[in-house]
């Protein structure tokens, strides 16, 4: 039964989810920022305005930016093979 207790605890909901779902949700959102901040700058192709600026993206809009940075940002493979 205490088994019982500390789990139903940890299942409080906030906003409908419950705390292993926000726990996922905002460790895939870290894990992106992390790699997009890494991606960012790496990038060669790319001033150090458009970094910082892709860097702020990134941050204040913690999904949606490094999306943004992956879909439209990366200088395509095909690029940095012709170098």
């Amino acid at each position: 039964m205490v088994i019982f207790r500390a789990y139903a605890a940890w299942r409080m909901p906030i906003l409908g989810w419950d705390m292993t779902r926000l726990t996922w949700s905002v460790s895939v959102a870290v894990l992106l920022l992390v790699l997009a901040l890494v991606s960012i700058w790496h990038a060669h192709g790319h001033s150090r305005r458009a970094k910082i600026v892709w860097t702020v993206v990134a941050v204040v809009l913690p999904i949606v930016g490094p999306l943004a940075w992956a879909l439209a940002g990366r200088e395509s493979r095909r690029t940095r093979a012709n170098r």
